[in-house]
């Protein structure tokens, strides 16, 4: 039987133990015990660990980070960094590659402008039906080709 490696546990499973595994990993997403949400582009389920730390953040350091030479700020500042740190780390990143945004359209938008650059007259975008262009600096001034039936 094919193993597949499983970077959440560092183990080579078979597809019956991640489906075990990925049914307990539903238990850390309070809104999965009752809804089936498929739109998690538009708004990303928190686990419950997550939902904690950001009641925490908000009851203890609910500051600005990189701005205040303060106490607060400079814990806020700290632990900023150190999930940025932990988020390379658990994407094989490096530190300086985290970017924080606040959705997945304002990520696509940051990266297309800074692509924007590199493109010259002629070059591909491949997208989706899917995408939401509208929303995108990618297809700024360009001829929108949609499928055909």
């Amino acid at each position: 039987m094919t193993k597949i490696y499983n970077t959440r546990y560092g183990t080579r499973d078979t597809g019956f133990e991640i489906l075990r595994k990925v049914q307990d990993l539903r238990k850390d997403f309070p809104i999965a015990q009752t809804t089936h949400y498929l739109d998690t582009a538009a708004m990303a389920l928190k686990p419950q660990q997550v939902i904690n730390n950001v009641q925490e953040y908000m009851r203890t350091k609910s500051v600005n980070t990189n701005r205040g030479t303060y106490t607060l700020g400079e814990e806020a500042t700290t632990l900023y960094e150190e999930t940025r740190k932990t988020t390379a780390k658990f994407i094989n990143a490096q530190q300086e590659e985290i970017i924080f945004n606040s959705g997945t359209t304002m990520g696509i938008n940051t990266l297309s402008y800074s692509l924007q650059p590199l493109l010259k007259k002629g070059d591909t975008i491949l997208s989706t039906a899917f995408s939401l262009y509208v929303n995108s600096p990618f297809f700024t001034d360009c001829e929108i080709a949609l499928p055909t039936k």
